[in-house]
């Protein structure tokens, strides 16, 4: 018979096979578990769901780190809950732009915080949208808020809130039961304008309008053909006139410019004769004076005529005998 196994034997040797393999790992590696990360905390309020230890830090796509830790403390005076999470930083994924070796790291963390004070903050963004698993990612948001929650033992990043977090508190803060009840009376008041006797009246009277239309286009179009003619026709005569114009205006515009000439003369003659008519008629010439004469004795001679008239009215027979003694 064959003998049985050892139990005992068979267990040590996969644990020594377990503690070489790790060795082997360990001195044959990439030797990252031996070096000295520098350890960071970010604080979370909201929920971390979808982070686990191992998830990458990203700095604009760039894995410079890990999560490390997940921790859950409670504040016993606000009585509120926050998240720290560690994450191992990567110095060595980061190279000098001066002589291209690795950043050295500083046992201060001044870099660090002139870095925060340009704006670098920290934020949950989805690594998968099949797993729904969180990473971090690292950038920089200048004037966003700074706010530090730890003690001061580690050295803190600042965190904002995702996307989606921030788009979950807006729709948190909207007045969901307003809105619903404002569209509520809308689509209300909508149903009424709808079914109310006046919108059927109206749209009836809008077929008829329509209809009318319909037949008033087609008269146009009837009516479009010939008009269109007579324009042509129109436009024809006129231009047939304007080369008319073109050809006898210059002639045109010659005589008129001769008729100008002719007037202006005749009228420069007229000023003269009135200038001449004026200086004969004036109170003070030789002929007006003349005339004044000529006048006055024909007056005197009709006052005589008129004397003589009344004296032979009253005394006709003077015409046989003379005045005699007739006074």
């Amino acid at each position: 018979m064959a003998r049985a196994a050892n139990k005992a034997m068979l267990g040590a040797f996969v644990v020594g096979a377990l503690a070489l393999l790790a060795a082997a790992v360990l001195l044959f590696g990439s030797g990252r578990f031996m070096k000295d990360r520098p350890q960071l905390v970010l604080y979370f309020k909201g929920s971390v769901r979808g982070l686990n230890i191992g998830a990458p830090v990203v700095f604009r796509g760039v894995p410079i780190g890990s999560v490390s830790e997940i921790r859950l403390i409670h504040n016993t005076d606000t009585l509120e809950f926050f998240i720290p999470v560690f994450i191992a930083f990567e110095p060595e994924r980061i190279l000098n732009m001066k002589d291209g070796g690795v950043v050295e790291r500083q046992g201060d963390y001044r870099v660090l915080q002139q870095l925060i004070d340009r704006g670098l903050r920290a934020r949950l963004a989805l690594q998968s949208f099949v797993t729904g698993q969180l990473m971090i990612e690292v950038d920089f948001e200048p004037g966003s808020p700074l706010v530090l929650r730890g003690d001061g033992k580690t050295p803190e990043l600042p965190t904002l809130p995702s996307p989606m977090e921030e788009l979950t508190r807006t729709l948190q803060n909207l007045p969901i039961e307003n809105i619903m009840a404002q569209l509520n009376e809308a689509v209300a008041g909508l149903n009424r304008i709808v079914n109310s006797p006046v919108v059927a009246d109206t749209a009836s009277s809008l077929n008829d309008t329509l209809k009318d239309v319909r037949q008033l286009v087609a008269s146009v179009n009837g009516q479009v053909g010939p008009v269109g003619q007579s324009l042509a026709g129109a436009a024809q005569r006129y231009g047939a006139l304007a080369d008319k114009l073109d050809r006898q205006l210059p002639d045109a515009l010659a005589q008129t410019t001769q008729t100008l000439k002719s007037l202006a003369a005749a009228s420069t003659r007229a000023e003269a004769a009135l200038s001449a008519a004026h200086s004969t008629i004036r109170d003070d010439s030789r002929t007006m004076t003349e005339v004044q004469q000529a006048l006055r004795e024909m007056g005197a001679a009709a006052r005589s005529l008129r004397t003589l008239a009344e004296y032979l009215e009253r005394h006709p027979e003077a015409l046989l005998r003379g005045k005699g003694d007739y006074r």
